[in-house]
């Protein structure tokens, strides 16, 4: 064989390998979108917003809760409540009178 083959060969190996690191590459990063895009519809799916006001809407209290974690073998959910008062029970400065 000559050199110039050799070189020739040499030269074809390489490119295959970068571009199979291309390809492997590309599809790593499209599993990696295709899971950041599922979770976020997941999460979408589990969240859920009531929104009920009172008929007299000049006071009342605003109520967040948030779940901070489920832990289903032991049937525990910590979750966090938020109390804001709102119209006329809130001062200027927000906070209950």
């Amino acid at each position: 064989m000559s050199a110039k083959k050799r070189e020739r060969s040499r030269k074809r190996r390489i490119a295959i390998i970068v571009i199979v690191g291309f390809v492997a590459l590309a599809m790593l990063a499209g599993m990696y979108l295709a899971a950041l895009y599922g979770y976020g519809r997941d999460v979408n799916n589990r969240a859920s917003i009531l929104l009920t006001l009172p008929s007299d809407t000049s006071r009342y209290m605003k109520v967040d809760v948030k779940v901070v974690s489920v832990n289903l073998p032991e049937e525990n959910m910590d979750v966090r409540v938020g109390l804001t008062p709102e119209g006329s029970l809130a001062d200027n400065e927000g906070e209950l009178t």
